[in-house]
């Protein structure tokens, strides 16, 4: 995300206003990802009212007010806004950290090993003075992750020709092979041990990592199924590549080992507590309640039938990522809007987007934390036509409440 441009704030929206001792919105024993949105020119103005911080950090500091009462163990609220504040020395660091804090926000830097030097100097600065006021560590990993599929042909599908080609059905995202990636292991534990390595040798405990890792990797949705039955070496890699739901298993199953292998190991190993997880990866009943903006469904893929929705199969990955919490996607996606006709149209989404909340809350084990990611403004995705009324934000903020 560029903060440079204020517009890029909404995304991952709650507009949640003035709040006198912030409510945490939580769904079942969840604490959530979202972010702290109004009009752009709001978020502008926000951030012109002092130098001090840039804008998506003094929106948050302007929209919140500190708590009446202590959260006591409660993990923080984390805002999409409440991130990689730049540059900051150890007192204005350490300022930062508390002045959020004190509104229940827990301030999250960035691993990027693009820019790996100033990403790791800014993110050890924030997690000193975390360390400092006993609080949590928070690091986004996500661009440690990128990417499995990075354009090399040897990650491509091959047919029986020999030729390499790609599954183009993901938008700009070139999709591969998934039994073509294990060369890129060793280059994505790389990029995750780097940061962890330092943070460790520095005596600096990570208490809450998370990843946005979505499009990359084995994926069976779109037109990956037609690709792997075209190729070559999934034809070897799976006995029974007709069958969709076992294509699927063999998939997930590689997703996960994928994920546990270069992410969640090699945090976990140096930070035994540390919370690790992924966008979109949690306990669930079997089934899927939502499209995300890239996906679209396919003949034959199985499903679940209510109205116009088919909630697709889904395979159980959380058990074998090794991720220590789940991270369900509650978002209004375009598409459900259609999928009902019910006249209350606020309902469309409140019905929706609480099978998402209650299938994370009654599958996930007690033990294990539950860190949301969620939305309130429209999510464009494809397969829609035709204008959607936006849910209203009395209806989310019930939604919320029920979810609490």
């Amino acid at each position: 995300m560029d903060y440079a441009r204020c517009e890029t704030l909404s995304l991952r929206g709650l507009n949640m206003g003035k709040i006198s001792g912030i409510r945490i919105y939580h769904l079942a024993i969840t604490w959530t990802i979202i972010g702290l949105a109004g009009s752009p020119a709001d978020l502008c103005t926000a951030g012109e009212r002092t130098a001090k911080w840039p804008a998506h950090i003094q929106v948050v500091l302007d929209t919140t007010e500190p708590l009446k009462f202590d959260r006591g163990g409660r993990l923080p609220l984390y805002l999409w806004q409440a991130m990689d504040p730049g540059p900051l020395g150890d007192e204005a660091a350490e300022e930062l950290v508390k002045k959020l804090d004190e509104r229940g926000v827990g301030l999250i830097s960035s691993w990027d090993p693009r820019d790996r030097e100033d990403s790791l100097a800014r993110s050890l600065t924030i997690a000193k003075s975390q360390k400092k006021l006993g609080l949590r560590v928070n690091i986004n990993a996500t661009g440690c992750l990128h990417s499995f599929f990075n354009g090399d042909e040897r990650t491509a599908h091959i047919d029986d020709e020999g030729k390499p080609f790609w599954d183009e059905s993901f938008g700009e995202h070139k999709m591969g092979c998934p039994f073509g990636l294990d060369f890129r292991r060793p280059h994505i534990w790389e990029q995750v041990d780097y940061f962890v390595n330092v943070f460790e040798k520095a005596g600096l405990e990570v208490g809450f990592v998370f990843a946005d890792w979505e499009i990359d990797g084995p994926i069976e949705f779109n037109e990956a199924h037609a690709g792997s039955k075209r190729c070559r070496r999934c034809r070897e890699n799976i006995e029974n590549i007709d069958d969709f739901e076992e294509f699927q298993r063999v998939l997930r199953k590689l997703r996960s080992y994928l994920q546990r292998d270069v992410y969640a190991e090699p945090i976990t190993s140096n930070f035994s507590k540390a919370l690790v997880g992924n966008y979109g990866v949690y306990p669930h009943n079997g089934y899927r309640y939502w499209y995300d903006y890239y996906e679209y469904y396919v003949d034959g893929q199985p499903y679940r039938a209510d109205q116009q929705a088919k909630y697709r199969k889904w395979y159980h990955e959380f058990p074998e990522t090794g991720y220590t919490f789940a991270m369900p996607v509650v978002y209004p996606w375009r598409r459900i809007f259609d999928w009902y006709d019910y006249a209350e149209t606020d309902y469309r989404w409140f019905y929706n987007m609480l099978l998402v909340a209650s299938n994370a809350g009654q599958n996930t084990p007690v033990e294990v934390p539950i860190v949301s990611f969620v939305h309130w403004h429209t999510i464009e995705s494809g397969g829609s036509t035709g204008e959607a009324k936006q849910f209203s934000e009395a209806k989310y903020q019930e939604l919320c409440g029920i979810c609490c």
